[in-house]
């Protein structure tokens, strides 16, 4: 797997769910408020949820594209998967 510039994985939810914590005990992303009409920041503590599964889910996606070797193939999964690793390492 390439060399990635963001910090370091696994994250995970801080006690109050509202900001991602990184193994070295960093916060990397903390997300407060809620837009009108969302109770008690459930929005925040879900977008924290998917933020914090961010490593995991890159890493699916690059298997994807490594399973599918250098040449390629047209197949939708790969396809999406080269296009979700290529925005995050921010070449998309």
């Amino acid at each position: 797997m390439a060399e990635t510039k963001w910090t370091g994985g696994p994250w995970f939810l801080s006690v109050d769910g509202l900001a991602v914590d990184s193994r070295y005990g960093r916060v990397v992303e903390s997300i407060t408020g809620a837009p009108a009409g969302i109770g008690e920041s459930d929005r925040a503590k879900a977008n924290a949820s998917l933020i914090a599964a961010v490593h995991e889910l890159y890493a699916v996606a690059q298997m994807v594209v490594e399973f599918d070797g250098p040449g390629g193939t047209d197949s939708p999964m790969a396809e999406a998967a080269r296009a979700a690793v290529a925005k995050a390492r921010g070449e998309g």
